[in-house]
This record gives structure tokens, C-alpha cells and sequence, in this order.
């Protein structure tokens, strides 16, 4: 009898459950929300995720030459130990690289395991201001030298860096190699300033950025003074020496075509000499080729047609020191 009660409140149990679930089971539910890739995620090559520790060095020196302060590693397939090699290319890049020497005063990083990869939340704190860093030149040979330091010298920057990648060059090379820069532009170093070189290049070597400061005996204003009141005298001598000669061989030509051959540019990017230019258009010359501007100042040239005369820079290392056809 017992056991009748108790089978008889268990089937009514099941019964009330039954009858009360129907409305839950009439009404379906299905959310489908596609899968997004986090945003800061920086993968090795940007489509694959970082797989070696090859790879884990690469992205690190990308951000930091970017300084970036903080960002997100993925890794998936990993061959070694993610949490080790994180250690190590940590401490690398602060002391074993010259852009760590540079500029990184400490690297820290956080690993989550996410399903099928893993993430590494990286902070990397820096020791110079952004501007230094993402102004770094880039130079290879000691010709790329001379042109950083001349575009340096042509911005009126007192403080600069240059990284070189496998150099044997030490901090007295690359004095020499800015004292040699100063001394060809004296329309850019109008007090010659004293040079101080510092190397960074970190444990491993591989790599050397050279810190350049360039101290004058006059303040910047007086320095920005002397380069207007140069370039001043230099065009008046140059009108004066040029015109004349110039135009006794216009006159020479008579009708024939007329060629012009100078070295120093009659206009390039903020400069115009009036005198040799209305002399060109006086007797109507087509052509005028020009040198003086060379490595950095090449981006200062004005060529094509200007005032009814097509003008061409034609500096030796403009033309990669091959000749320039012409006339036939």
C-alpha cells in the first residue's frame, strides 16, 4: 500500500511537469553571432599567427619602432615555449637590440589562453618621446650617411639619430662622416658646430643607432639670421657673375636653338634668381639644365616648365652618374 502512494505521487509529479513545460518546448531559441577576430591582435606577416621565436622578435622591434605602448601578440602552432621565449625576446629587445638601447626603459607582458591560440598583451615603456623615435633615419651605406646628415642639417635639427644595420662604423666614423657634411654645404652651416656622437647598439650588436648632437656657438635665431643674410649675398653674386657671361652667349647663338647650361639652379624650392630668368625669356630659351643639388637637396629641384623654359636637374647623383641624352 505503501508503495502504491508513493508511485502515484510520483506519476502525478511527472504529469503536472509535463503539462506545465509545454509552452517552453512550443518556443525555440537560436542566436548565431559570427565569430570577429580581436582588432589588436598583431600576427606575424598580418595573416598568419606567430610561430617561432624568429617571428616573436620581428613583431617586437615593429612595434617599438612604431612605439607603440601597448598591443596584443597572437600565437598559434608555436614551436618552443610561449611563456620562455616571451621572457626572453622581452629582455632581448630592452637590452640586446640598439632600438631597446635607444629608447625602451622596461618591457611587460600579460599571456591568456584563448581556445585554439594564445594572446600576449604586451606594454613596452619608452625613455625618449615619440617624436625622437619615429624620426630615426635609416642608412646603409656611408653615401645614405651623408644624405641623412644633410637633410638634417637642411631642417635645422640640432639633435638626430641614424640606425645602420650591420656596420663596422664606430662613433669616430660617423663624426668624421658629419664634419665632411658640414664643411660641403656651407649654405646650410654657417657657424660650424662641435659634434657629438653617441652609439647605441645593445648586446647583440647587429645593429647600431648613432645619436648626433650638434652644438653651436650661437643661439638658433642668430643661426636662422646668418643663413638668410648668406643666401642673400650668394644670389646677388651669382646674378652679377652670371648674367653677363650668360647673355653674350645668347647673343652668340643669334637664331639658332638655345640651350642653357648653369651650376647653380636659377629657381628651385624658395628661391628664384629674377635676373638669369628674365634673361632666359628674353631669348627664348627652351632648355636649361642645372647641378649644385645634390643628396637631400634633390628635393628641392623645380623641374619641368616654368616662365616658357623646361629646367632639369642633372647633378651627377641625381642621374645615378649615367649620362643624360640631350639632342641628338
Amino acid at each position: 500500500m505503501h508503495k502504491r502512494y508513493i508511485a502515484g505521487i510520483l506519476l502525478a509529479a511527472l504529469l503536472v511537469s509535463l503539462c506545465g513545460c509545454t509552452s517552453v518546448f512550443d518556443k525555440e531559441y537560436l542566436s548565431v553571432r559570427p565569430y570577429e577576430e580581436p582588432s589588436n591582435l598583431l600576427t606575424d606577416a598580418d595573416t598568419t599567427q606567430i610561430r617561432n621565436y624568429a617571428g616573436l622578435m620581428r613583431a617586437l622591434n615593429t612595434m617599438a619602432a612604431q612605439y607603440e605602448r601597448s598591443f596584443v601578440l597572437a600565437f598559434g602552432d608555436y614551436d618552443g615555449i610561449i611563456a620562455d621565449d616571451l621572457a626572453a625576446a622581452c629582455e632581448e629587445l630592452r637590452t640586446g637590440t640598439a632600438i631597446g638601447a635607444y629608447c625602451i626603459e622596461s618591457v611587460s607582458y600579460e599571456t591568456e589562453q584563448v581556445i585554439a591560440y594564445c594572446e600576449a598583451s604586451i606594454t613596452i615603456t619608452y625613455n625618449r618621446p615619440e617624436s625622437e623615435v619615429r624620426s630615426i633615419y635609416s642608412a646603409q651605406t656611408q653615401k645614405s650617411i651623408l644624405d641623412c646628415v644633410v637633410d638634417a642639417l637642411d631642417r635645422q635639427k640640432t639633435q638626430f639619430a641614424i640606425q645602420i644595420s650591420t656596420s663596422t662604423l664606430e662613433t669616430d666614423d660617423v663624426a668624421a662622416l658629419v664634419r665632411s657634411a658640414c664643411l660641403n654645404q656651407p649654405q646650410l652651416v654657417v657657424d660650424f658646430p662641435s659634434i657629438d656622437v653617441t652609439v647605441y647598439s645593445g648586446s647583440s650588436n647587429s645593429q647600431k643607432i648613432f645619436g648626433i648632437t650638434l652644438q653651436y656657438s650661437v643661439s638658433e635665431s642668430a643661426v636662422n639670421d646668418r643663413r638668410t643674410q648668406l643666401d642673400g649675398r650668394v644670389r646677388t653674386l651669382m646674378s652679377a657673375l652670371t648674367t653677363g657671361e650668360q647673355e653674350t652667349s645668347l647673343q652668340a647663338a643669334g637664331d639658332r636653338e638655345k640651350l642653357c647650361f648653369l651650376h647653380y639652379p636659377p629657381l628651385y624650392q624658395g628661391y628664384e634668381c629674377p635676373e638669369i630668368l628674365r634673361l632666359l625669356q628674353r631669348y627664348g630659351v627652351k632648355r636649361c639644365f642645372y647641378g649644385h643639388l645634390h643628396g637631400a637637396s634633390h628635393k628641392r629641384a623645380l623641374e619641368g616648365m616654368h616662365y616658357g623654359t623646361d629646367f632639369s636637374l642633372v647633378a651627377g647623383d641625381r642621374l645615378d652618374f649615367v649620362p643624360k641624352k640631350i639632342c641628338e
